[in-house]
């Protein structure tokens, strides 16, 4: 398939603008017969409304996300709705999309292929009208995330190792919340219930927060969330935990509880929960969330460049 246009977004937010190329580099290694534009973002949520105004002035081109987890998420939610296509060069600090859908991380190599992308498709997550493309979670492992860009922010340079460094130091503080839920499973059941748990997610990827994988048979266009709820564990429980966890190991845990789902609803008995929505801190007391089944058109890589 022939793309009409293709725009790179670059995200100075991403691992601090360190691993971005710079628009020389992409105009260098890109095929010289595209037509590309390059794009900086300005200021909160421009690189979602970029996305937007050129997906719809442009349908049938590309537009290339250069950036982390978070940026993916901001500019699938520009494109999403649009008839253009999404996809991206992993610049960020942990790269975890990637991780489910690519093997490839060399900005270079994927610059020199980027005229060899294929159309496919990818689902999203709604959730309380906002979108995810990756992982939704809560409790211990949000808060991971909050004292992960602490350490971030005042130790720049252990930027891969923040989050391993903030699972030590979180897990001696509160790790369990008490949740309601509800949740329609892949057959059309519906499972309810509530209680203590330590930590939850809703999983269109395999991989979150630095390589973790909580859903390690997900698959990003299946039509298929993976809920987990992590009920309350001890401390000591909990740092048996992190290591399983970090390497899919933790799904036959008795305290894990993993559920195929298309829709669901998460309420917060005991007040505000602090959600991660693909490296965003977003807060809530309740949300609804469903699948979104190949909602995104997506441009993925060849997969002979990975040879």
């Amino acid at each position: 398939m022939s793309f009409k246009k293709y725009l790179f977004i670059l995200s100075k937010e991403a691992a601090g603008g360190r691993n971005l190329p710079t628009a020389e580099e992409i105009r260098k290694y890109v095929n010289p017969n595209l037509d590309v534009e390059i794009v900086k973002t300005e200021y909160k949520n421009h690189t979602t409304e970029l996305a937007r105004e050129f997906g719809l002035k442009n349908p049938g081109s590309v537009i290339v996300a250069c950036g982390g987890d978070g940026t993916l998420r901001e500019v699938a939610k520009g494109v999403y709705g649009t008839d253009s296509y999404f996809a991206f060069l992993p610049c960020g600090t942990g790269n975890d999309f990637n991780r489910s859908v690519s093997v490839e991380t060399d900005t270079i190599k994927l610059l020199k292929n980027i005229h060899n992308l294929k159309p496919d498709v990818l689902d999203l997550i709604e959730i309380g009208g906002d979108i995810c493309l990756n992982v939704w979670s809560f409790g211990f492992d949000a808060d991971l995330l909050v004292e992960a860009k602490k350490i971030q922010k005042k130790y720049p340079k252990v930027m891969e190792s923040s989050y391993l460094f903030a699972a030590l130091k979180t897990v001696f503080g509160k790790i369990s919340s008490k949740i309601e839920y509800e949740v329609e499973t892949v057959s059309g059941e519906i499972k309810k219930g509530s209680g203590y748990y330590t930590l939850g997610n809703i999983a269109n990827g395999k991989y979150y927060g630095g390589g973790f994988n909580p859903a390690p048979l997900a698959d990003v266009s299946d039509g298929v969330l993976n809920f987990m709820l992590v009920d309350k564990m001890s401390v000591v429980e909990l740092v048996s935990l992190i290591s399983k966890y970090k390497r899919g190991e933790h799904t036959s845990i008795k305290k894990v509880h993993m559920f195929e789902v298309t829709r669901g609803k998460i309420r917060s008995l005991e007040g505000e929960l602090i959600g991660n929505f693909d490296g965003d801190i977003i807060p809530f007391h309740e949300a609804e969330f469903r699948v979104l089944k190949h909602a995104l058109k997506f441009a993925r890589f060849s997969e002979n460049i990975y040879g």
